[in-house]
């Protein structure tokens, strides 16, 4: 999951992106800050459809303040988790104006930011596990991992040697250390395992090759099939529709 700051105040900013890199990293949480700015249109440019996590301050000094940016934010990103951080009390009643439904408030100079910021990513992380039983993200723990995966941009899983799993989605690659029977069993019936090292999501095969055992996505991508699999594919993919 993509994160995204937008603070003016350069050692400000530099502070919340350190407090969240290390929570993610002693959380081993599938989570990264994709940009961390003073400047919001560059937030704007940056982010896309899929579900992230904004903090954004509000006094930003710029052509937009950080209440008009979570409303930009809204129109592309409808599920996000909009944070503002900020020195601005009086402005806790603002936000309703805009009807961003962000997710927390959090005053600069009130409490403890570090505290603050670990609440908002605990409360993310329990809103991921319910929002798995929507079928449309699945939250899992893989060893040391919380992992959540969108499952309709997911295409296939391949596992390598020494239990390393390869999940290939259509804007990015990830790695993992996992098993994919365990994950095979968490998965929704239309992800079909369809060779001993491939789980494939039935939704992107464009077709099978049944001369070279080999089944392809529509992405361009293929990947291998166990010949006695095929017609049982075939079945099941059948069934879905």
């Amino acid at each position: 999951m993509k994160i995204y700051i937008c603070e003016d105040d350069l050692s400000q900013r530099q502070h919340i992106a350190k407090i969240i890199n290390n929570y993610i990293l002693i959380e081993n949480l599938d989570m990264k800050i994709q940009l961390s700015t003073g400047d919001p249109l560059q937030i704007l440019q940056a982010i896309d459809q899929e579900q992230s996590v904004y903090f954004l301050d509000i006094g930003l000094h710029s052509e937009l303040n950080g209440l008009e940016l979570a409303s930009a934010i809204r129109k592309t990103d409808t599920h996000g988790y909009i944070i503002f951080i900020t020195t601005h009390d009086e402005m806790a009643f603002e936000t309703f104006k805009y009807q961003v439904a962000a997710l927390d408030f959090i005053l600069k100079d009130q409490g403890n930011l570090k505290d603050n910021i670990v609440r908002v990513f605990q409360t993310i992380q329990q809103q991921l596990m319910i929002d798995a039983d929507d079928n449309d993200t699945i939250a899992i723990k893989l060893n040391d991992r919380i992992l959540y995966i969108n499952l309709k941009a997911l295409i296939y899983i391949e596992t390598l040697s020494n239990h390393k799993l390869v999940l290939h989605a259509q804007n990015k690659e990830s790695l993992i250390t996992g098993d994919l029977k365990a994950l095979e069993r968490r998965l929704p019936n239309n992800f079909f395992r369809a060779h001993k090292s491939f789980l494939v999501n039935l939704d992107y095969i464009d077709y099978v090759d049944k001369n070279q055992n080999l089944i392809f996505f529509r992405n361009g991508a293929s990947c291998l099939v166990s010949r006695r699999k095929i017609k049982l594919l075939t079945e099941h993919k059948l069934k879905l529709n």
